[in-house]
């Protein structure tokens, strides 16, 4: 016998259907990410050439990386943008390669190994001022048991994960703020879920 990797199963017609591919998925904050799938939307950009999506470690913290080739850098928030078009939050990659081109393999292939390490901006910090801004970065910063979160810190991208995302909504709702799970994957550092908290409290007053 041979391992395809091929994900398959006989349905009750004694057909084989395909569902996809194992090597190619990936486990990233508590989501299995189907890395294909990212290539596949960001392949339909306008100007993009080659495209490879890989998680790196960066900071002893998992980022999950978009690597494209194309005539000029396109910018990251235009690239998040279309992304969401089609992509589940979790998917959106939060780091941005621009290359000129893909390292490859002897056989042609993108010699994913050979990508580069990127160099992850770390956001300055920003001390919170307002109730809800203090009270999410001190949240944020026990839950992720760090000493200091600023008001831009992006929960996912200093360490956060679907299983402590849960404890972030319970801590707050420990407080009085009444925040879903899907929230805080919209709204990811604590100016944003302020902001958002406060317009809730005002709403119900």
């Amino acid at each position: 016998m041979y391992h395809t990797g091929d994900v398959a199963y006989w349905n009750d017609k004694n057909e084989l259907v395909c569902l996809g591919r194992i090597d190619n998925q990936v486990k990233l904050r508590g989501f299995r990410i189907e890395l294909g799938e990212i290539e596949s939307a960001m392949s339909k950009i306008e100007g993009v050439t080659s495209v490879v999506a890989e998680i790196k470690e960066l900071n002893g913290i998992q980022h999950l990386c978009a690597y494209y080739v194309s005539d000029s850098e396109i910018d990251e928030e235009v690239l998040k943008s279309e992304f969401s078009k089609s992509l589940s939050d979790y998917m959106i990659p939060t780091v941005y390669v621009h290359m000129s081109t893909m390292p490859l393999t002897p056989n042609g292939k993108v010699n994913r190994k050979d990508l580069p390490l990127p160099n992850v901006k770390k956001a300055e910090y920003v001390a919170p001022e307002t109730e809800f801004e203090i009270l999410f970065c001190n949240i944020y910063a026990d839950v992720l048991k760090r000493n200091e979160v600023g008001v831009n810190d992006d929960f996912f991208s200093i360490g956060g994960t679907s299983i402590n995302a849960i404890k972030v909504v319970f801590d707050a709702d420990k407080h009085g703020v009444k925040i879903a799970y899907k929230d805080l994957f919209r709204k990811k550092t604590p100016h944003d879920l302020a902001i958002f908290a406060e317009r809730l409290a005002n709403k119900y007053q």
